[in-house]
């Protein structure tokens, strides 16, 4: 994007957080709706439609606690059902892939038995694809997609460091103590884009369209690579105190300076996700 379009999505953003604080952001329920409205947005006719389809027969899941009547609540749902502790217990470890923060280990000892962020994303998408399978199956794997390309997208869904995506990590975070991993769900999302769902989408939208081109390439692997990343470059070297290798970073304070140098971060990933999220679903239902 242009040096104008990210002075013209800065600029929003400055005014939006102007209004002062109001609920907290996480990157779901609030950030996920984000991603999964743009990305609708950007669906052709036909996906739409599917998607449409799909989700009006959400209630063949049986589960009336998380109802879901827009793409929006199929990108929360897999967090809704968490609760639902003997039916979904299987899918708490399909949000994360610990990829080492430092060194190389092979894929089996970090995603062991496939069970990991990617894997079962691409297990969604074939689910998603194939017509014959049941509608309650298809809308699962519309939810799972609409969710997981999201969380593929948070850097500390795509590192580990022996701290378990940074939920070790222990911190403080605007005066109340948190774990980084929260912080990079919560604090930091609401530091970068505020609190108001249409003002965030409003100011993504320009971000989104001059990006989905380039954005829009690649695959699953290299996404969570491109995450992984921004785990390596910023995440955790930026800390005040960084760690070692293989062990958590030691308690600390995370500086307004930390939240604020984030921030494009945040935005860029949300924009992406919307981007990649659209691709899969318009090459999987048309």
């Amino acid at each position: 994007m242009g040096k104008i379009c990210n002075w013209a999505v800065a600029a929003v953003f400055t005014a939006l957080l102007a209004v002062g604080p109001q609920q907290a952001f996480a990157w779901g329920p609030e950030g996920h709706r984000i991603i999964a409205h743009l990305a609708y947005e950007r669906l052709t006719p036909r996906a739409k439609a599917a998607v449409d389809a799909l989700i009006a027969r959400s209630a063949e899941q049986d589960t009336p606690t998380c109802p879901v009547t827009s793409l929006e609540d199929a990108s929360t749902w897999p967090d809704c059902v968490r609760p639902l502790h003997a039916r979904f217990d299987y899918l708490a470890v399909m949000h994360y892939e610990d990829v080492p923060y430092c060194g190389t280990a092979p894929k089996a000892v970090y995603c062991p038995d496939g069970k990991c962020i990617v894997d079962e994303t691409r297990r969604a998408i074939a689910i998603l694809k194939d017509r014959r399978r049941p509608a309650s199956d298809r809308v699962q794997a519309l939810e799972e997609v609409a969710h997981f390309v999201g969380d593929m997208h948070q850097p500390l869904h795509a590192a580990d460091n022996n701290d378990r995506g940074g939920n070790e990590v222990h911190v403080q975070v605007l005066g109340h103590a948190s774990n980084l991993h929260h912080v990079w769900d919560t604090e930091i999302l609401e530091n970068a884009i505020g609190t108001s769902e249409e003002t965030a989408e409003a100011a993504l939208r320009p971000m989104v369209a001059a990006n989905a081109s380039r954005w829009g390439s690649g695959d699953l692997d290299n996404w969570l690579a491109e995450t992984h990343q921004l785990a390596v470059t910023y995440v955790y070297p930026k800390l005040s105190q960084p760690p070692v290798c293989g062990a958590p970073a030691p308690p600390q304070t995370i500086s307004q300076a930390y939240l604020d140098s984030a921030a494009p971060i945040v935005r860029r990933q949300l924009a992406r996700s919307a981007v990649r999220l659209a691709v899969v679903l318009n090459q999987s239902l048309n």
